[in-house]
């Protein structure tokens, strides 16, 4: 989908990233991905991450926190 006033096909996926992620399943199972890929990662990125996922949904920035204390990533 085009913008109309910029001619920007990306408009149109820009406004899907930032949909809510539905059913809690799939939130969960995405939390678990995200965590496990983070291990390794130097914790002050994963803190910057973590404030990005609350500015989005404050449930699902505990989530993932949930999920990368399960994996033993490190974090404040």
């Amino acid at each position: 989908m085009d913008d109309v006033r910029t001619g920007d096909a990306r408009a149109g996926r820009r406004q899907d990233a930032v949909q809510p992620i539905r059913p809690d399943q799939d939130q969960g199972r995405l939390a678990s991905n995200i965590a496990a890929s983070m291990s390794g990662v130097p914790a002050f990125i994963v803190e910057r991450q973590l404030a990005h996922f609350d500015s989005a949904d404050r449930d699902y920035g505990n989530q993932v926190r949930a999920a990368l204390r399960k994996a033993g990533v490190e974090f404040r």
